[in-house]
């Protein structure tokens, strides 16, 4: 066996809570194909509708498999190469253009037809993976650049040529419900299926760059698979009135509400998800070094290494159970809302970083770098529903590029002492959380009856079908939160 898989004695305990974990993550899959199975048989579709689902899934679930194989052994390849100043400079150039590309997309994405945008996502998925090959520190900066660019454009781009597609076609509304929960499914069978696969190419295929190298195949199989895509039609570019009327509109709901909650709440939201999603961001990077450190090692040289392939997967896993424990809370208790559910979430996560920061042992990081997986997947679903309810939908993607800049700021700043002190770091990651529970409770205390989320989905479904359908595009959003949650774990 490789040097890789060797593991300490003294760390057996926490990898039996690991296999747990990645144990509890196939239960979950078991109890959610058997839901699957029962809504199917609901819902009856055509052969030519399931060609459709397949053709889509079949390019997306690879796309995302492409994702997850690159950032498995990101920061272990990185830390190999250069030190700890240089990865946290190529992570933040990666970082700022995935979010750059997030912004511009919101506001302007519409010209530029779908299948396009996935045809360059998977260009520069391959662009990336070829870069990193090389170990020359402005070629890894540029894969880190080109893998940001592609990792915007497949968390936007793919299931808007479905939703598209879907309705151009003619297919009934309610079927969306079919295509999501067959995703969710096939999205947790990836997730755990990914620690082994992506070990076995690190062992098989040249150790860390491996993935990389296997990357490229998926690739090259996924461009095949979409030339079968239909060409989708482009929208013009909007003019500089179009987006000072869009901004006006914005200002005006943010002083003025929308029924829902008002100015306040629209800031209360936004706030919440840019503390949350720059502290996840940071995460990305700390959970590498956290483990190394945490088993008596450093980071040049950390002596017997993890199966960081299986940590990977079982941080997955945690983001799906995440997801399911919100679904079923939801559920269970009438009197559960998301803005209390994204409250529980944010503290959950505030406490995990403030005890990361605390230097435990590998046993503690494990569980706490678990416990914050879960909390992810607690607060996409939270996150997505509070997002319908306060945010009107004419004004929604300019809302949302303005949290995305605030989420880089707070990201530039958190890797700036991250490169100093990775224990301050992790404090300031807590904090930041803490704010998001803070905005996420002042907005429970305020709109916490839960009597908005149908009205908002209602709204989100006349958007898309012309006044049909609210009650399908509910399930259709709940499914957008789990593919949410690939753009934040995917950067791992």
């Amino acid at each position: 066996m490789s040097e890789f898989l060797e593991v300490e004695p003294s760390t057996s305990t926490g990898y039996a809570l690991s296999l747990l974990m990645l144990g509890l993550g196939l239960g979950v899959l078991t109890v959610r194909m058997e839901h699957q199975q029962r809504m199917e048989q609901l819902v009856e579709v055509t052969k030519d509708f399931k060609t459709f689902q397949a053709s889509f899934m079949g390019v997306y679930l690879t796309a995302l498999l492409t994702e997850w194989f690159q950032s498995a052994f990101l920061f272990v390849y990185l830390r190999e190469m250069h030190p700890e100043q240089f990865v946290v400079r190529m992570y933040l150039a990666g970082a700022a253009s995935q979010l750059s590309l997030s912004v511009l997309l919101e506001v302007m994405g519409g010209f530029v037809p779908h299948k396009l945008r996935c045809a360059a996502c998977l260009a520069l998925q391959a662009g990336s993976a070829v870069l990193m090959l090389h170990p020359a520190f402005g070629g890894l900066v540029t894969s880190r650049v080109l893998g940001g660019f592609a990792a915007a454009l497949l968390h936007s781009s793919f299931e808007a040529w479905m939703v598209e597609q879907h309705v151009g076609q003619g297919f009934p509304l309610d079927w969306f419900t079919h295509t999501f929960n067959k995703l969710s499914v096939a999205m947790s069978v990836l997730a755990v299926a990914t620690g082994p696969a992506v070990t076995a190419a690190h062992d098989l295929a040249g150790g860390s760059v491996g993935p990389f190298k296997l990357s490229l195949v998926l690739t090259a199989v996924n461009g095949c698979l979409l030339l079968s895509w239909r060409r989708d039609s482009n929208k013009p570019p909007p003019a500089c009135g179009d987006i000072v009327r869009l901004v006006s509109r914005a200002w005006a709901a943010m002083a003025g509400g929308n029924g829902g909650g008002g100015g306040r709440n629209i800031a209360l939201v936004t706030a919440a998800q840019a503390c949350f999603e720059a502290a996840t961001f940071a995460f990305a990077l700390l959970w590498t070094p956290l483990l190394r450190t945490a088993g008596g090692g450093d980071d040049g040289y950390p002596g017997p290494e993890l199966p960081w392939g299986m940590v990977f997967s079982q941080q997955l896993a945690c983001v799906m159970i995440g997801s399911v424990v919100f679904k079923l809370a939801m559920s269970l208790s009438p009197g559960t809302t998301a803005e209390k559910m994204c409250f529980w979430a944010s503290a959950g996560g505030a406490l995990c970083f403030f005890a990361l920061s605390l230097g435990l042992p590998r046993r503690g990081v494990q569980t706490a770098l678990l416990g914050y997986e879960l909390c992810v997947g607690l607060y996409l679903n939270a996150m997505g529903m509070m997002r319908s309810k306060h945010i009107p939908q004419e004004v929604r993607g300019l809302v949302l590029a303005g949290s995305k800049l605030v989420t880089t700021t707070a990201l530039f700043v958190l890797l700036v002492f991250l490169s100093e002190n990775r224990s301050i770091a992790t404090g300031m990651c807590g904090a930041l959380l803490t704010a998001a529970a803070v905005c996420s409770a002042r907005s429970a205390r305020e709109h916490g009856d839960g009597g908005g989320d149908d009205g908002a989905f209602a709204d989100d479904g006349q958007a898309l079908s012309g006044g049909k359908g609210g009650g399908q595009k509910r399930k259709q959003q709940q499914g957008d939160h789990e593919e949410e949650g690939a753009e934040l774990i995917g950067r791992r």
